[in-house]
């Protein structure tokens, strides 16, 4: 113990005799401790810690890999999607989904916020429920029939006062008219927190087709039915 308050007087004499390296020192030591505590918030939010949905565990990102060109993972193509809903039996649902940037409002008093477009399908695989309204049905997940939207908690209260006040308004998005029909609950979070609305994904027969196989700028997330794996989604998805 003796030994240890001697060497611990030198350091400190030491620190106080170049104080210039002492503050530096400090400095140095305090942004590697906030960095490091900015990235573990990261990892622990969208690794580490389950997706605030039911039965997360069953959830089940499908990607395409092409490792004779040295990709591992890369995203998705539309007629990739339709060819898993026909081929697979494993998926209690399958959706696509796209992060954009959306500006919502008119000329002079627009914005721009955090939105994404996503199948029908995607609340009904998260097992969502909205607040106020309703999810998006099937229909809506066809072209002409897409301009519909649900908001967040948050951006319902800023653009209408409340979420009842929200429903069947209309908003315009990139210009173009979309009717509210449903508002989600305050806490709902899907991978970015950051997210304010959510619009329904319509695709043409030309986007189906094959001509569009390698277009892949979609992310597709399943869930698996109750008793499958993931190792039977990779077999029947490689067959």
């Amino acid at each position: 113990m003796e030994r240890f308050r001697q060497d611990l007087r030198f350091t400190l004499r030491l620190l106080l005799k170049d104080r210039a390296f002492t503050v530096t020192t400090l400095l140095t030591l305090a942004l590697c401790i906030g960095a490091n505590a900015v990235i573990f918030a990261i990892v622990n939010s969208v690794l580490l810690r389950p997706l605030p949905v039911p039965d997360a565990e069953r959830l089940m990102l499908v990607y395409n890999s092409y490792p004779k060109a040295g990709v591992e993972r890369a995203s998705t193509g539309v007629p990739d999607y339709y060819d898993r809903l026909r081929e697979t039996d494993v998926f209690e649902e399958l959706a696509l989904y796209q992060e954009r940037g959306v500006t919502i409002g008119s000329e002079g008093n627009a914005e721009r916020i955090t939105g994404l477009a996503g199948r029908p399908s995607l609340f009904r695989m998260l097992h969502a429920q909205p607040v106020t309204g309703r999810i998006f049905n099937e229909e809506e997940g066809e072209p002409g029939a897409d301009r519909k939207v649900i908001l967040s908690f948050t951006l319902s209260q800023r653009l209408f006062g409340g979420q009842q006040a929200a429903i069947g308004k209309d908003l315009r998005l990139n210009g173009r008219p979309y009717q509210v029909v449903g508002v989600m609950p305050r806490h709902f979070l899907f991978i970015n927190a950051d997210v304010d609305l959510w619009i329904p994904l319509s695709f043409t027969a030309e986007q189906r087709s094959d001509d569009a196989r390698h277009s892949n700028s979609w992310t597709m997330v399943g869930r698996l039915k109750p008793g499958a794996s993931a190792a039977q989604a990779q077999q029947q998805i490689d067959a």
